[in-house]
């Protein structure tokens, strides 16, 4: 016996190899403990594929000479399962190779696309091998299908943000329109004797502080931040009032270092 080995059925191996995969569902890479013990089981339970598939042939290492088939129930050992040399281990690892080409989970994924016809005419006779190769074709479509639901979701999540900023924008807008709507109409008016505003409201020189920094903040597309701070301050005195918009007025001038209005606007 030494000098012959003993190979199996290779179409035995891919099947208690493809029996593993289906009942646990695996999509990932397979683990030659767990084939092992799998295996085992099967043997334990007297299965088919031990007591009536498992067969093996005598090979002469000298002359090549190949007896004919041996069938035999037999627990395979640990060793053919793990260990490089053995027909277990080799057909985990070329079954790993096939199961890795799926659509991996990330940007920049690589999708492996078997050829079908090349597949199905090569393994038209072993319908485990068939499955096997096939199967990251499975898993590529699922992964696709995954990717799409979730990106129709982040679709329709940014399309509702976007409705969303429409319509703040549009009342935002029409919110400032009014304001300077407003803020035009009571300069107007400050300049009628009939109107006691004109002291308060005057655009020209003489114009108050509290004027100067109303036009600033309606004219730099922020007047809501000016009529919410003076609005905030209203049951302060006259003179808190003017000394904190003025403050105010230097730290917005100096944050988004703008020239002075004197030096950018005239209304005379």
């Amino acid at each position: 016996m030494a000098n012959k080995s003993r190979v199996y059925g290779d179409e035995v191996i891919q099947e208690i190899i493809h029996r593993y995969i289906e009942t646990y569902d695996i999509t990932g890479e397979i683990e030659y403990s767990s084939v092992r013990d799998f295996a085992f089981q099967l043997w334990k339970e007297n299965d088919p594929i031990f007591s009536e598939k498992l067969y093996y042939r005598l090979v002469d290492n000298k002359t090549g000479e190949v007896s004919d088939k041996i069938y035999k129930n037999i627990k395979l050992s640990d060793d053919f399962w793990r260990k490089p040399q053995y027909q277990g281990r080799q057909k985990i690892d070329a079954a790993n190779d096939i199961l890795s080409k799926t659509v991996a989970k990330t940007e920049n994924r690589q999708v492996n696309i078997p050829n079908v016809d090349f597949v199905l005419e090569k393994y038209k006779n072993n319908l485990n091998q068939l499955r096997l190769n096939l199967k990251p074709l499975e898993e590529q479509l699922k992964n696709s299908i995954a990717i799409e639901d979730k990106l129709e979701k982040k679709v329709q999540q940014l399309e509702e943000q976007i409705q969303k900023l429409k319509a703040e924008k549009v009342k935002l807008t029409q919110q400032n329109r009014s304001l300077q709507d407003a803020l035009y109409k009571m300069f107007e008016y400050s300049a009628s004797s009939d109107v006691p505003l004109e002291n308060q409201l005057n655009t020209g020189k003489g114009k108050t502080k509290r004027v100067a920094q109303a036009l600033r903040e309606a004219f730099a597309d922020d007047p809501n931040e000016f009529y919410l701070h003076f609005k905030s301050k209203n049951n302060d005195k006259k003179e808190g009032i003017v000394s904190n918009i003025d403050k105010y007025k230097k730290q917005k001038v100096a944050k988004l270092n703008v020239p002075k209005y004197e030096d950018e606007y005239d209304f005379e």
